[in-house]
């Protein structure tokens, strides 16, 4: 008889091989059957220190092997809390533009000259002057708001000499007010001024009408006989142009009287008011009446 594990000869009367200690035994004719599993057997069988080394390697890779997984997921974990942080503060950051852009384009508007040069730029005829206005009111707003007063240029001193003569102020003529074409109201107390206007009253001179510009009848109004006044509100710019216009008192959005008033009011021009002889931008009502007789 031979061991089924390592093909040695045993005891038939013992229950076990004494040299690997297996229970199964066969006889040697057989063994030719079991030989390629014996020899596998064999191979795999080892030293002590063999197995331990072999055992140490695998659980040295397995504990590897955890460590990244491991690793990989607290990644992920990481990268997964902070993604909605990354998002809701990009998100804040553009919130925050927009308000900037949204203040900054408000705060724009309410300049005259900025008005005027947005209608120029619409009507296409936008010239250098406009520009040039524009940008300097931006500047005298910006030194209001940090409190630098604007440069003031110091008039010319007449030439004296033997034959110098002073110059003379160019003054206009006042202008005849033509009521039929429309007159100035006094703005009531409570209404909103833009930021920079003020209003005739407390050191500020109201405008002059210098030129007046009749608002037409439109034919389906003529034939409807309508009959009122058109009150609408502007602001009168420090070269004496009206600003945008808007009805404050409507007469007629059907057959389009409240525009035949707008569009001649925009034709009007003024002397501008003034504060400590200066020119300011001035708020101003202005009634454009219509009447068939």
């Amino acid at each position: 008889m031979v061991c089924g594990a390592c093909g040695r000869r045993v005891d038939p009367t013992r229950s076990f091989c004494t040299n690997c200690g297996s229970s199964v035994f066969t006889d040697e004719k057989q063994w030719s059957l079991f030989r390629p599993a014996a020899a596998s057997s064999s191979s795999v069988s080892a030293s002590p220190s063999q197995v331990a080394a072999k055992a140490l390697r695998t659980i040295q890779q397995s504990a590897g092997s955890f460590d990244r997984a491991a690793a990989r997921r607290a990644f992920e974990a990481r990268t997964a809390a902070a993604a909605p942080a990354v998002r809701l503060g990009g998100a804040i950051r553009f919130v925050i533009f927009v308000l900037l852009i949204w203040t900054a384009v408000n705060w724009l508007r309410d300049i005259p000259e900025i008005i005027t040069l947005k209608d120029a730029f619409q009507r296409g005829g936008a010239s250098d002057d406009d520009m040039r206005k524009a940008g300097q009111a931006v500047r005298d707003r910006l030194n209001g708001l940090v409190g630098n007063a604007p440069a003031t240029k110091s008039a010319p001193r007449p030439a004296t000499g033997s034959g110098a003569s002073s110059p003379e102020p160019v003054r206009r003529a006042p202008a005849t007010l033509d009521r039929s074409a429309g007159f100035l109201v006094q703005p009531p107390a409570s209404i909103r001024l833009p930021p920079g206007v003020g209003v005739p009253g407390n050191g500020v001179t109201a405008p002059r009408v210098l030129h007046q510009e009749k608002a037409r009848y439109t034919p389906e109004a003529q034939r409807a006989r309508i009959e009122g006044s058109v009150v609408l509100q502007t602001v009168v710019r420090t070269d004496g142009a009206p600003g945008e216009i808007a009805v404050l008192r409507s007469l007629d959005t059907r057959y389009g009287l409240d525009q035949q008033a707008i569009a001649a009011v925009r034709l009007w021009r003024f002397a501008p008011g003034e504060r400590g002889g200066r020119p300011v931008p001035v708020l101003v009502l202005v009634e454009v009446p219509f009447s068939l007789r």
